[in-house]
């Protein structure tokens, strides 16, 4: 995942990202997200 945009709402964060193995855009808000790590980003 590729994170593109940050939307800031009154009761919530949603990250807008990009699926790199599929090609396809997915929306995740932030409080909901359990477990993420960092990785070397890839050209």
């Amino acid at each position: 995942m590729r994170i593109e945009e940050v939307l800031l709402e009154r009761t919530m964060t949603l990250l807008n990202c990009r699926d790199l193995d599929l090609d396809a855009k997915r929306q995740f808000r932030l409080h909901q997200i359990e477990r993420a790590e960092v990785v070397p980003r890839c050209e």
